[in-house]
């Protein structure tokens, strides 16, 4: 296993960890563990311990989740058909617990745990994320059509209803909610 690999498998481990038990519910021993390495090499990987993994965990969350939704938003030429394929997905993998739907709920329980950390490097790098998040739904919008401060408004309506949908869906164990939107984003969306 090449060090890149080791570090990787390290990153994916820690994520789903984190997923679970949140930055400060996952200790450095339970990490060391779970990702079955020493401290030494975990210290070798992450030199600045388990704030540079966090970020790190954060970064590839991001960029796997980033690279569905353009892929997403590649095949889906109108927004209607975008967010639809986007809400359809969660729907459907909701309880499948399959490894890309944890992303975007680690990305959240991440977030909420770093606003309340006395230093603020993790926050800032979340906020970092969701900003980025946020600018892809409006460059969707904006080449579907939408005029420039619609689209940045939308695209914030279009982040709330999906991803608050989904973390109250997650914590229901229960689609429902996402089914509702699925009928409701005709009314919201129009190119």
């Amino acid at each position: 296993m090449t060090v890149n690999d080791k570090k990787m498998m390290i990153i994916e481990k820690a994520a789903l960890l984190f997923s679970r038990k949140g930055f400060y519910g996952a200790g450095l021993n339970e990490l060391l563990t779970a990702c079955n390495v020493p401290k030494g090499s975990f210290y070798y990987y992450f030199p600045n311990g388990k704030k540079q993994l966090v970020m790190e965990v954060l970064e590839m969350a991001y960029d796997k989740m980033e690279k569905h939704i353009k892929k997403n938003f590649t095949i889906n030429k109108t927004s209607l058909a975008s967010f639809d394929y986007m809400v359809s997905n969660h729907i459907e993998i909701l309880y499948s617990k399959k490894e890309s739907y944890y992303y975007s709920l680690l990305l959240s329980l991440i977030g909420i745990e770093s606003v309340f950390m006395e230093d603020n490097a993790i926050n800032d790098y979340v906020k970092h994320i969701y900003e980025r998040w946020q600018i892809l739904y409006t460059d969707k919008l904006l080449e579907c059509g939408y005029e420039t401060d619609k689209a940045e408004q939308l695209a914030q309506v279009m982040f709330a209803i999906v991803h608050g949908t989904l973390i109250s869906s997650w914590i229901k164990q229960d689609n429902a909610d996402l089914k509702k939107i699925k009928a409701y984003l005709p009314q919201i969306l129009d190119k």
